[in-house]
Formats: C-alpha cells, sequence, structure tokens
C-alpha cells in the first residue's frame, strides 16, 4: 500500500497532473484490466475444452469396450455352436476358396455369353450421347473385364484363343469408340459452354478414375519383382493389370481442352472480323468460374484461364497494328473489363496469367487513337460551325423545336451527339478521357467564339429592324441549346475535373451570352423610355407604365419558346440590366433628383417587381432590385451622419461603387443647399478613403464617365 501511494505521489507532483497525467493513467489501468479479465477467460474456457475432451474421450473409450465385448460374446457363441467348422477352418477355407473361384468362372461364362449384347448396348448409349459418366461406368467395367480374360486364358487352345481374341477386339472397339467420344466432346467443350456446362465436372470424375487405374498398373506393373512388400502385394492383388497399357487420359484430355480454346481463335481471321467477337473471353472465363466446381477438377483451373489469356495475347499480336479507331478504342475498354473480370471473378491477378496482353503497345494504340479522334473531332466541330452560323444569318425558317415546343437547334444536337460518341465509350480509361475532353474542349471554344461573334454583329442591323427577321427567335434558340449541352456535360462521369468542367463553361457561356443579348435587345427597344428617367417626362408623366407593358410583351412570347432555366436566368439578366440603366440615368448631367425622387423610384421598383414577379420567384427578384433599396436613403437623406451610415451600408454590398457616383448624386439633389452638399462631398472620405482594393464585381463596376 505505501509503495502504491509512493507511486502515486511521484506521478501526480502537481495540480495539472490530475489533468494532464491522471486520464492517460486510469486508461492504461483500465487496459491492463481488461488485457488480464481476457487472459483469465481464455484460461479458464481452455480448461474446460480440456475437461470436456476428456470427458468425450472416457465416454468413447467406454463405448468401445462395450462393443468389444459384445464383439466377444459373439464369437464365443459361435464358437460353442459351431466347435467343428472353427476346428476345421483351414478345409473350410479351401472350400470357400473354390466355391469363389467357380462363382467367378460362372460370373465370367455369363460375361462371355452376353458380350455382344453388352458391347452393342455400350455402343449404342455412344451414339446415343448418354450420360458420358454412365457411359464409362460401362467402359470401366468392360476394360476390366478385357484384362481379365487376359489373365485366365493362358496355355489355352488355338480355337479357343482365337474365340477370346474375337471377344477382345469387340471390347477394343468398343474402349476406342468411348475414346473418341471422349476426346471429341471434350475437344468441343468450350465451344459449347452452355450445352455442356456440367461436362467439365463429369470428365474429372472420369480422369479421376482412370488415373487411379493407371497409378495400380503402374504399381502392379514395377510390384511384380519388387522387394517393396506394398507393391509386391498391390501386384498380387492386381495380377489382371500387368499388361494393361497406360491410358494417360488426364494428358490426353488437357491437350483436348486446349484444342477447345484453341479453336474459338482461327475463326475470327477473317474479313469481317469485328473486335467485339473478342467478349466471349470474359464469358467463358466468367461462366467457368460460376458453373464448374474447382475442388472436383482433375485440373487447376487456372490452366483454362492460362490457355485463354496465351492464346488471346497471340491474336492480338497478330492484329493490333490493323485496328481502326473504334476497334482500338474497344479493345482497350475489353481489357479494362477482362482485367477487372479476372481480378472480380475469379480472384486472380492478370499479370499472374502470362504476358500483358499489349504490353508497350498499349502508349502507341492510345496515340494512334487520339490522333484519328482528334483529326475528326477537327473536321466534325468545324462543319458544325459554318453551317450553324449560316444558318443564323441567313434565318430562312423558323427555328426547329424539341419534345416540349421549346427552340433548339439541330446543329447543336449533332455537336451534342459528336461529343457523346466521343466521350461516352472512353470513360473508362481517365486518360484518354481527359486528352479527348481536351480537344473537344479547343474546338468547342472555336465553335462557341464564332456563334457568339455572329450573334453580336448581327444585334444593332437586327434591334435597327435593318436585318433579317428572326433574330431573337434564333437567339432563343442558341441559348436553348447551349443549355441542353451544359446539362449534358454536367451528367458526365469525370465531370469535376477541370477539363470537364471546362467544357460545361463553354456552352453556359453561350446562355449567358444569348441571354445577355436578349437583354440588350429589350433595353435598347425600351430605350427611348428608359432615357427619360430622372428626366422632368418621368416626374411628370408615367412613363413606366409603357415600359411595364413592353416588358410583359417580350417576356409573355419569350417565356413560350425558351427552356425554363434559360428563361429564369434570363429574366435576372434583364432585372440587373433595369437595374443598371437607372443607376445610369443617375450619371447623366441631364438627370434631376428632385425631393419626390425617392418615392418615384420606390414606385417604379414597387412596379417593376410586381410585373417580374409574375415570372419568376418573388424573393430572387426582390435581392435583384437591393441597389435601389440602397441608393433611396442617399436621395433624401440629409444628416451627415445617417447619410454616412446609409452609404458604408451600401458600400459593404457593393464594394465597387464609385466615389464619383455619390458626388454626382449629392451634386443633383435639389433639396439640399450648397453648404448641406459640401459636408456631404467632405465626410465621403471617411466612407472611401484611399482607392479599396477589392476583388467583388457588381453593376458599379460597369459605370464610367465621371
Amino acid at each position: 500500500m505505501h509503495e502504491t501511494l509512493e507511486k502515486v505521489n511521484d506521478t501526480l507532483k502537481y495540480p495539472s497532473d490530475l489533468e494532464d497525467k491522471l486520464p492517460s493513467i486510469l486508461s492504461a489501468y483500465e487496459k491492463h484490466v481488461n488485457e488480464q479479465e481476457e487472459y483469465l477467460k481464455t484460461k479458464i474456457r481452455n480448461s474446460r475444452d480440456r475437461v470436456n475432451n476428456s470427458i468425450n474421450l472416457q465416454q468413447k473409450i467406454k463405448s468401445d469396450i462395450e462393443i468389444y465385448k459384445s464383439n466377444f460374446k459373439k464369437l464365443d457363441q459361435i464358437y460353442q455352436s459351431f466347435p467343428k467348422v472353427v476346428n476345421n477352418y483351414e478345409n473350410i477355407k479351401i472350400i470357400a476358396i473354390a466355391h469363389q473361384n467357380f462363382h467367378k468362372s460362372y460370373e465370367m461364362h455369363k460375361k462371355l455369353v452376353n458380350i455382344s449384347n453388352a458391347t452393342e448396348n455400350i455402343l449404342k448409349m455412344i451414339k446415343n450421347e448418354e450420360n458420358v459418366e454412365n457411359i464409362h461406368e460401362e467402359v470401366f467395367e468392360l476394360e476390366k473385364f478385357k484384362y481379365e480374360i487376359h489373365f485366365f486364358s493362358k496355355n489355352i487352345t488355338r480355337d479357343e484363343f482365337l474365340k477370346l481374341n474375337e471377344i477382345i477386339n469387340q471390347i477394343d472397339r468398343v474402349l476406342l469408340e468411348f475414346e473418341n467420344m471422349f476426346l471429341l466432346k471434350t475437344n468441343n467443350l468450350i465451344n459449347q459452354l452452355e450445352i455442356n456446362k456440367e461436362y467439365l465436372n463429369q470428365i474429372s470424375k472420369i480422369v479421376k478414375k482412370e488415373e487411379e487405374r493407371d497409378e495400380i498398373t503402374i504399381k502392379v506393373q514395377k510390384g511384380k519383382h519388387s522387394h517393396d512388400a506394398i507393391l509386391h502385394e498391390i501386384y498380387l492383388l492386381n495380377k489382371i493389370y500387368f499388361d494393361r497399357e497406360i491410358k494417360d487420359i488426364k494428358n490426353k484430355t488437357i491437350k483436348a481442352i486446349k484444342y477447345s480454346i484453341n479453336d474459338k481463335f482461327p475463326k475470327l481471321q477473317n474479313k469481317d472480323f469485328n473486335i467485339q467477337e473478342l467478349n466471349f473471353i470474359i464469358e467463358d472465363m466468367k461462366f467457368i468460374s460460376e458453373t464448374v466446381n474447382d475442388k472436383d477438377l482433375f485440373i487447376d483451373l487456372r490452366f483454362i484461364y492460362e490457355e485463354y489469356h496465351l492464346q488471346l495475347k497471340t491474336f492480338l499480336d497478330l492484329n493490333k497494328n490493323n485496328l481502326d479507331a473504334s476497334q482500338i478504342l474497344f479493345l482497350l475498354e475489353f481489357i479494362n473489363n477482362y482485367n477487372e473480370n479476372i481480378e472480380k471473378n475469379l480472384n486472380m491477378q492478370p499479370e499472374t496469367l502470362g504476358e500483358s496482353l499489349l504490353g508497350d503497345s498499349e502508349s502507341e494504340l492510345i496515340n494512334k487513337y487520339l490522333q484519328i479522334a482528334s483529326e475528326k473531332l477537327v473536321s466534325w466541330i468545324s462543319n458544325i460551325t459554318v453551317i450553324e452560323v449560316e444558318k443564323f444569318n441567313l434565318r430562312t425558317s423558323q427555328p426547329t423545336v424539341d419534345e416540349n415546343d421549346k427552340y433548339i437547334s439541330t446543329g447543336f444536337i449533332n455537336l451534342l451527339q459528336i461529343i457523346k460518341q466521343q466521350m461516352e465509350p472512353i470513360t473508362f480509361n481517365k486518360h484518354i478521357f481527359l486528352q479527348i475532353t481536351s480537344i473537344v474542349v479547343e474546338n468547342c471554344h472555336y465553335f462557341k467564339n464564332e456563334i457568339i461573334k455572329a450573334m453580336k454583329k448581327d444585334f444593332k442591323p437586327s434591334v435597327t429592324l435593318k436585318s433579317v427577321p428572326g433574330y431573337e427567335e434564333y437567339v432563343i434558340m442558341i441559348g436553348n441549346s447551349g443549355l441542353k449541352l451544359t446539362q449534358y456535360i454536367n451528367s458526365l462521369p469525370l465531370c469535376q475535373k477541370t477539363e470537364v468542367r471546362e467544357l460545361g463553361n463553354i456552352f453556359l457561356e453561350i446562355l449567358k451570352s444569348s441571354n445577355t443579348l436578349l437583354s440588350e435587345f429589350i433595353i435598347t427597344t425600351c430605350g427611348p423610355i428608359l432615357d427619360k428617367v430622372f428626366t422632368d417626362s418621368w416626374y411628370e408623366q408615367d412613363i413606366t407604365k409603357k415600359l411595364i407593358i413592353t416588358l410583359e410583351d417580350f417576356l409573355g412570347d419569350y417565356k413560350i419558346t425558351m427552356a425554363d432555366y434559360s428563361f429564369i436566368t434570363f429574366v435576372f439578366e434583364i432585372c440587373n440590366s433595369l437595374v443598371f440603366c437607372y443607376v445610369k440615368q443617375i450619371t447623366r448631367k441631364r438627370a434631376k433628383i428632385l425631393e419626390d425622387c425617392s418615392d418615384k423610384l420606390k414606385s417604379d421598383e414597387k412596379r417593376l417587381i410586381q410585373t417580374f414577379c409574375k415570372f419568376a420567384d418573388p424573393q430572387e427578384v426582390k435581392n435583384s432590385f437591393m441597389p435601389f433599396d440602397k441608393i433611396i436613403p442617399l436621395l433624401t437623406t440629409k444628416n451627415d451622419d445617417l447619410f454616412v451610415v446609409e452609404l458604408k451600408s451600401l458600400i459593404l454590398v457593393y464594394p465597387d461603387i464609385k466615389k464619383e457616383f455619390i458626388k454626382s448624386i449629392i451634386k443633383k439633389r435639389t433639396d439640399l443647399n450648397d453648404s448641406d452638399k459640401k459636408n456631404l462631398i467632405e465626410r465621403l472620405k471617411e466612407c472611401f478613403g484611399e482607392e479599396p482594393k477589392h476583388n467583388k464585381k457588381t453593376l458599379f463596376s460597369r459605370l464610367t464617365g465621371f
């Protein structure tokens, strides 16, 4: 106890040790206690098992003793009942052996008499292709009978020899017919796996049975003159097999299975060869692994898989340099699936079956595929670009529609099909996928730039009615199509990869450009109205009513043919454009900020929000007009402290707002005298100071010309 206290005292010297050391000490102690408890439980369990084993052994010994006593009693009773028989054992033994030999002779005589029927029945079974295992049982016994005839036909007359030789010939014929059927069926084994799915297990039993008899035959032939007591005893018990030939059925069967596998490959060497036919290899290997009982098989299944692997490699070595792009792609995917099948279904590593199927040629094939694919992609996308730009410029017919009656471009759909055809089959190989994606990205950048350039080039002529009709419809069509391709790209595997995201952004940029141009189209159309904002006309007339009617007409028409997502994003685009127009009007020299300006602006904001809420989420619409909420207090507040607070609140949300913009508002306010204006302008230093460094860009970044 004293030692324990001293140990505790040494460990916990300071109050902090209660927190730092005590938990770890307790944890170590608890771990030690658990280990001791587990050790004790194990010792008790082992002791209990030994006691139970001793009890069971004792009971077995008692049972054996009782059996021994019972047998002894029976033998004693036999001896008491038949003393003469026991005393004359040798004579009775001779009689029994004679009787046994007579019985054997009688049975052999019966077999000799019925040999023709027996052989004919077996031949009939072979012809009808009955169960091979059942046929073998008959053949196995027939061969044994053949060597019994050999053994017991010593020192016979010539006539008897000729008769027996005829019987032996009949038996040999059956044996040959069976071996022919057996090897032929084995040779076709792999070609007809579904039909012969039980056959591999059956031949395993046959081979094992024949192997055992071959082993006995070898031992008999060695044992005749051997000093080995066991071998000599085997010879004495199986003399009939001394002249038997070794069948070596195992090696013959293995060779037949090899031929069966090999025969599947030469048929692929023809002019109409389709490399997709190689799929049978994976299907065969999977079928064998699921169907065949490996434990009972006379050979390791690995041998079969290695033979497939060897033949496949040989075949690929002959053909890999003559493949086109689609065949190369299939081959690479096939090898990927092949390796996965070996690991998953066979529980092996591909390299354990033999040499790599492609070796150093894999990178060459990949480069060849990438070169061919790149050339085709450049040509295809270039042609689509030319056709799409020409179609946009001519606008000879209404845009096509999809299943939802939304405008869609057939050129974009063709581009989508090309991207699908090139990218979906290669998702199995990350390297190829990213390389092809890079090629697609490069060419789709060209496609995007040409489309956007065409839309921008024809914007001014179209908005001034000096170009071909249908500009808005075609721009909507292009935006919808860009959205469709963006959605597809985002559904691809590896969509988080930089290259794939960049591809999605290309088509998203097309959608954004379409929405921006449509928004500019509406703003330009409404230009005469918007030009009057913050002028006398705005204060004196209800010009906002005309603006709202025009907006509702445009939005109602666009909603019918724009994809839902395209339309929603467009609504917010036009909201932002309108807010920018209002803000820009404030900066104009002729703009007036009268006392009722804030009320007028609040009214416009409310009416515009009500209009856009018919087409989009109300909260999102309100958020779009937030700049109004932040600017309105600056149009009315005279208290310089409150003005500074409101301005700081504005800057927090829009850090890119310019000092000159606020100055412009202050100078144009008619409710302030020169002194108030000067004071507010002086206090702007508190809010702006030096030019702030920020990355955030809002609509205020677009304001210029102060």
